[in-house]
């Protein structure tokens, strides 16, 4: 379990193509109900269609899509 709990060597980062920030791949992330951060993503598959492919976007991109298609399920 030690091992989820650092960061990796290798922590490249990447550029969001949808709002343009950079971020690395992993962070330590403290979940709630949790003492300890570890290991989690970035970045995640984006629900929104781009031309013919699975693209990854940042999480707090990822959150404003979630947020809106949550809105527009409620109306």
């Amino acid at each position: 379990m030690e091992e989820n709990r650092r960061l990796p060597e290798n922590n490249l980062e990447l550029v969001c193509p949808k709002c343009g920030n950079s971020y690395s791949i992993w962070c330590l992330r403290l979940y709630d109900g949790e003492c300890q951060k570890r290991l989690a993503h970035n970045f995640c598959p984006s629900n929104e269609a781009f031309p013919g492919r699975i693209v990854d976007i940042c999480m707090r991109c990822k959150m404003e899509e979630v947020e809106s298609l949550w809105n527009k399920e409620k109306c």
